[in-house]
C-alpha cells in the first residue's frame, strides 16, 4: 500500500497508520476532494493537532457530511499543539495513547 491519499502524506504502518499535512484546504470543493481520498483509503480516525486560532479553514463538519455520503464512521479528534512549539510531556502521552 505505497499510493497515498494526497502527496504530502505517507504511510507509516501501511494500511494502518497514516500521516500527513492538515486534510481542509481553502475552498470546500478542495477540501472534499482531499477528505474523498482519505475516505477512499479507508482513513477512519483523523487527529488534528492544529490549534483553532491558526487560521485554517476547519474540515471537521466536511468530513462528517463525506462520511455520511457513504454511510461510513469516522471519528475527528483534536489535541493541538502550538504552532512552532514543542508539545508537553502530558500532551505528548496523550497523542501517543490516543494513536
Amino acid at each position: 500500500m505505497s499510493i497515498t491519499p494526497i502527496n504530502d502524506s505517507y504511510w507509516l504502518v501501511p494500511g494502518r497508520l497514516l500521516a500527513g499535512e492538515y486534510p481542509g484546504a481553502k475552498t470546500k470543493d478542495e477540501a472534499r476532494r482531499k477528505l474523498q481520498s482519505f475516505l477512499d483509503a479507508k482513513v477512519d480516525f483523523f487527529l488534528d493537532l492544529t490549534e483553532e486560532e491558526e487560521g485554517l479553514e476547519p474540515y471537521a463538519h466536511l468530513l462528517e457530511e463525506e462520511a455520511m455520503a457513504r454511510d461510513r464512521r469516522v471519528v475527528y479528534r483534536r489535541l493541538p499543539i502550538p504552532d512552532m512549539d514543542v508539545p508537553t510531556t502530558e500532551r505528548m502521552l496523550e497523542i501517543q495513547q490516543t494513536i
